[in-house]
């Protein structure tokens, strides 16, 4: 992998067109909330770069390293960050509305506020993750592991997260209506306050979780679901 750098960068972020630097180490470089619509960063490092309040919108970021990096406030919508590895990073208040980002690790990553509305998060990693007040909704979250994660007051609205981990994760206040949680983990999670209102909730696992069944009983369908106590739905 190539370095770059920060003077090096500085030049080509003051050129025209779309940046082009697949593979490249760019870790710790500072890019000054600089213009990167349609940028090509696929498998770069960017660890601990300096993105906060970056234009990203539809660039390429798939397979890249982003450990720790700050995207405070960024632009990504419409990215490609498909099997990135963004652990520790911190996303508050950035826009990732209809990305693509199956099999991301976004493990103990900070996600404040964040716009994530119909974005693919198939299969994504987000256990011990800081989502509170993050916005799900439509997003497709099958498969993903949120195990641990503070998850208070999400919008889940209209979400698929069929086969999802929620495993002791806090979701007080969160709102699931419509959403579809076939076989989702719910066990030993804080569900207070929370909305599942005409929710599909077939098969979901509610063990040692603190939700009480008015709540459920708000879903769709809870047909085969197995309920705080133990016993099965039918």
């Amino acid at each position: 992998m190539s370095d770059l750098s920060q003077t090096e960068l500085d030049i080509m972020l003051g050129s025209s067109g779309p940046l082009n630097l697949p593979g490249i180490n760019l870790a710790s470089l500072d890019f000054k909330s600089k213009g990167l619509t349609k940028a090509n960063l696929e498998s770069a490092n960017l660890s601990g770069a300096h993105l906060e309040g970056v234009d990203l919108r539809e660039a390429n970021l798939r397979d890249a390293y982003l450990v720790r990096t700050l995207l405070v406030g960024a632009d990504l919508s419409g990215v490609k960050l498909d099997w990135a590895d963004m652990a520790e990073a911190d996303l508050s208040q950035a826009i990732l509305a209809g990305g693509s980002m199956a099999g991301v690790s976004l493990k103990r990553a900070t996600l404040f506020e964040t716009d994530l509305r119909d974005t693919n998060l198939r299969k994504a990693k987000l256990n011990n993750a800081i989502l509170r007040k993050a916005i799900f909704a439509g997003a497709n979250l099958r498969d993903a592991d949120l195990r641990y994660a503070i998850l208070t007051e999400v919008d889940f609205q209209d979400t698929d997260m069929m086969g999802a981990t929620l495993r002791q994760a806090d979701l007080s206040g969160a709102r699931f209506e419509r959403a579809y949680l076939e076989n989702v983990d719910f066990q030993d999670t804080n569900l207070r306050d929370v909305s599942f209102q005409d929710a599909v909730l077939v098969g979901a696992k509610f063990q040692g979780a603190e939700v009480t069944y008015e709540q459920l009983s708000r879903a769709w369908a809870l047909n085969g679901a197995i309920l705080p106590g133990g016993e099965e739905h039918d």
